[in-house]
């Protein structure tokens, strides 16, 4: 039987059923042996594994990984004196320098929130098309329909066949999720998987993007249900060679990435005989997240090998709406007044991102429009400045540029801020003021600098190349100083009181 005769029996057998008020119990008997036929043209890998998936399930408990802070986060900022009295308007050095970088400013439409005056309220930026009639092997006559769907500002276009839907039983059980896969492995997913590749490479994005890439397509092909949305990322993540699993429970399937990261907030399943975990992930705004078992397979696909990783080597590379903050600060007896842009649909982007390991959030570099606003408007303030005084102007400027709200109060929930999002927010806390003054340091002035979690705060440590007092950790025998972005009015070296004895822990900053 070839895959033609396959289909053509398939559409026959509905007509019939239409006809003669076969029941859906029937057609699943059907369907079934049709699938016994077709796997012949399986793969051995393909064979083996969908006869593993009708045999090989457990209902286990998910757990939820250690809360990232010990204790609760300080409520209120400290200060390390008396606030200086306010300097009046008139008295203000403006100290904007001319662009040193050639970035087109864009007008955001009119109708776009400002995130600033609406605090946490983020609104969808307008759209632009993305072409992938040029995506390699594609072929449009077999794919004879399209659709597009919205992805963080651009316009995706998707071409598939209308032969591409496998329907997923209603009643959810392991012989349903194996004939599943059968059915998928004999439909042109490989084109699908070409065309989110093809989205994936052009937009700098990261796994987590390529996943919510898979999502949008799911949606095209299967617009209602969310269970069969789940089974077709599970299918094209195995085929992509990423470990997913997905697992049931009721009425209800979850899907499972494997990764080494911590994904804070969310349930995971472990096996002892492997060092990564499986996250249960939620896609949609509107599903609530998974709880209580679920039942799993113990067994991955031989070419699924690939962990989920969530650090970024690079911004998203999504279509720029400019976002403006202006920064009034003081610093000495001066006082400054900046304007810094960044991308609204890179913080679209990052809205839903999971609370992952802290060392992620240090690491991931910002767009190219905050990375070169940040540069012109804070690299000539500290040009002439001496190595010491360059950091203490920078620590003040973070100090200065929110104001502190922890995360629940803003967010209803653990939130860390990538750097571009901390010049979008008006509130942040501790890691987020640490993750903005650990790039500054890195890439104005080129120094090391390492993270310091303590039990209910984070702060950092630089690495001056030259001698400089205060409070200082020794690590891979070179001396940080401490600075502490949280500490308001502190210096560099000026450790906040109460953690004088308090254990902490490094983190590596890439």
């Amino acid at each position: 039987m070839n895959k033609e005769c396959f289909i053509s029996s398939i559409l026959l057998f509905i007509i019939l059923m239409n006809g003669s008020g076969l029941t859906q119990d029937d057609y699943q008997k059907w369907l079934s042996k049709e699938n016994e036929k077709y796997s012949k043209f399986l793969s051995e890998d393909d064979k083996k594994f969908a006869d593993f998936l009708r045999k090989e399930w457990a209902q286990v408990g998910l757990s939820l990984p250690d809360k990232p802070f010990e204790k609760p986060k300080t409520p209120n900022p400290v200060f390390s004196k008396p606030p200086e009295v306010k300097v009046k308007d008139k008295e203000i050095e403006k100290e904007i320098p001319p662009s040193i970088s050639l970035i087109e400013k864009v007008t955001p439409p009119s109708d776009i929130k400002n995130i600033n005056e609406s605090e946490t309220e983020i609104s969808k930026p307008p759209l632009s098309n993305s072409d992938i009639s040029t995506v390699p092997g594609l072929d449009l006559q077999k794919n004879n329909l399209s659709n597009e769907v919205s992805f963080y500002g651009t316009d995706f276009k998707y071409y598939y066949n209308d032969d591409l839907k496998v329907y997923l039983a209603t009643k959810l059980s392991k012989d349903a999720i194996a004939d599943y896969w059968v059915g998928m492995n004999s439909k042109n997913y490989k084109d699908c998987i070409a065309q989110a590749k093809y989205y994936r490479d052009k937009y700098q994005l990261n796994d987590w993007g390529y996943l919510n890439v898979l999502y949008d397509y799911s949606k095209v092909i299967y617009p209602k249900n969310p269970n069969e949305r789940y089974m077709f990322c599970w299918f094209m993540l195995i085929k992509s060679g990423y470990l997913a699993r997905v697992g049931f429970m009721e009425n209800r399937i979850g899907l499972l990435i494997g990764s080494k990261h911590n994904l804070f907030g969310k349930l995971f399943y472990s096996q002892k005989d492997i060092d990564y975990r499986f996250f249960c992930v939620v896609l949609d705004d509107k599903e609530t997240e998974w709880s209580g078992n679920i039942k799993i397979y113990k067994e991955d696909f031989p070419t699924a090998i690939n962990p989920f990783e969530f650090n970024l080597t690079a911004s998203p590379l999504l279509p720029e709406v400019v976002g403006t903050r202006r920064i009034i600060f003081s610093y000495g007896d001066k006082k400054y007044d900046i304007e810094l842009n960044y991308n609204k649909n890179v913080i679209y982007f990052f809205k839903n991102y999971p609370f992952s390991d802290f060392s992620i959030y240090f690491s991931s570099p910002p767009s190219s429009l905050a990375e070169n606003s940040l540069a012109n408007s804070l690299k000539p303030l500290i040009k002439n400045k001496s190595e010491y005084e360059a950091v203490n102007f920078l620590l003040r400027f973070v100090q200065s540029a929110t104001e502190y709200k922890t995360d629940q109060e803003q967010f209803e929930k653990e939130k860390p801020l990538f750097v571009e999002e901390s010049l979008c927010y008006a509130y942040s806390d501790c890691e987020d003021r640490a993750v903005l003054f650990s790039y500054l340091v890195r890439e104005l002035l080129g120094l090391g600098v390492i993270g310091i979690d303590y039990p209910n705060h984070i702060a950092t440590a630089v690495n001056f190349k030259s001698e400089v007092k205060g409070t200082f950790f020794s690590h891979n025998n070179k001396k940080y100083v401490i600075c502490d972005p949280t500490y308001l009015d502190a210096d560099v070296g000026m450790l906040m009181p109460g953690y004088e004895n308090q254990e902490s822990n490094i983190i590596e900053i890439e």
